[in-house]
């Protein structure tokens, strides 16, 4: 199965539908989650909640660093059970303190101060779109760099040494990964994720009221961003509809990716255990691409001659280009 998908993607593979019944999203983790054993000094965030920190006791090298991954995707692009899939069935450690999306929470409150430094708001992406993220910071605030490092300690300073590579995500990671990557002696590892922008922006109108012109501007700023982001890195991408139609095939590609060719440690072969257990994920997908391509210059067309930010064309430039590279694997070559 491994050696087809390197050859063939998961659209001209025919696999059966495993009954994976992953644990609902919205309940908590449970007892038996690898938890990184945590050292919590006192730390404030700006609302004044006491937060613990992570505090390692070695520095960190390019020597002892263990490569971990990154989930990268725009809100609501099914990046939540992905990294549940990841976790449940693929042995990778989550971090001790995620919410009910699977995020970080100390991760997600940096993302939104570091936005805020930027004068954006996740729903209200001002960034430059040809350039990476960037702050007038001359490097990583050590804080952040040492949260990373005990959460990526690895098999030596937790109490499971079978317990597999970290995994982390969060859709702000489209717009701050170049942040992040500053914080470590080498780049994470990335599987990008998307969805298409119509579906993105219904579930967003349905979630947050927001219009639906709002929600492919949305779309298209962190994508964009996402991709020039990425650029740097070890990187593959797949598809949302994919993981949903295909999930057993999805993450035995992935699997393939990070062990074969990245050499990632204690990762195990995915369950063939079923459909993801996503049901948030109601919106019907477009029958194909001009079905697609009506139904966002209709949202953009009804917003009002001149309103919108970008233009069917442009959103549609882009989702040819993910479509076109899904299931690549782009890796960085090694320097000395």
């Amino acid at each position: 199965m491994m050696g087809m998908l390197l050859s063939r993607s998961p659209h001209e593979v025919e696999v059966e539908r495993p009954q994976l019944q992953l644990r609902d999203v919205s309940r908590p983790a449970p007892s038996h989650s690898p938890v990184v054993p945590i050292a919590k000094t006192p730390s404030h965030s700006h609302d004044g909640r006491l937060l613990p920190v992570r505090i390692a006791k070695d520095p960190w090298t390019a020597s002892n660093f263990e490569s971990f991954l990154m989930v990268v995707g725009m809100h609501r692009s099914l990046t939540s059970a992905l990294v549940q899939a990841l976790a449940e069935t693929m042995n990778f450690r989550l971090g001790a303190e995620y919410s009910s999306n699977w995020e970080l929470t100390e991760i997600q409150l940096i993302n939104d101060l570091l936005l805020q430094f930027a004068n954006s708001r996740w729903l209200d992406v001002t960034l430059p779109l040809d350039r990476a993220f960037s702050l007038p910071l001359a490097s990583c605030v050590p804080l952040h760099a040492r949260m990373l490092q005990y959460l990526n300690a690895g098999p030596a300073l937790i109490a499971e040494p079978r317990t597999g590579p970290l995994v982390i995500k969060d859709p702000r990671f489209c717009l701050t990964l170049a942040y992040w990557s500053s914080c470590t002696p080498k780049p994470p590892h990335v599987v990008f994720v998307f969805r298409s922008p119509i579906e993105v922006a219904r579930s967003l109108q349905r979630r947050n009221d927001l219009p639906l012109e709002r929600g492919i501007e949305l779309w298209f700023k962190y994508n964009t961003l996402g991709l020039l982001h990425i650029a740097s890195h070890n990187h593959t991408i797949i598809e949302a509809q994919e993981l949903l139609d295909r999930p057993f095939a999805t993450l035995e590609f992935l699997y393939n990716v990070v062990v074969q060719h990245w050499g990632f440690p204690r990762v195990l072969p995915p369950l063939n255990g079923g459909p993801l257990a996503a049901n948030h994920t109601t919106s019907r997908p477009p029958i194909d691409r001009n079905d697609l391509e009506q139904q966002i210059g209709g949202a953009l067309d009804r917003s009002g001659a001149g309103s919108s930010s970008v233009t069917t064309a442009q959103v549609m430039q882009l989702y040819d280009e993910l479509r076109r590279r899904r299931f690549s694997i782009h890796t960085v070559p090694r320097t000395t």
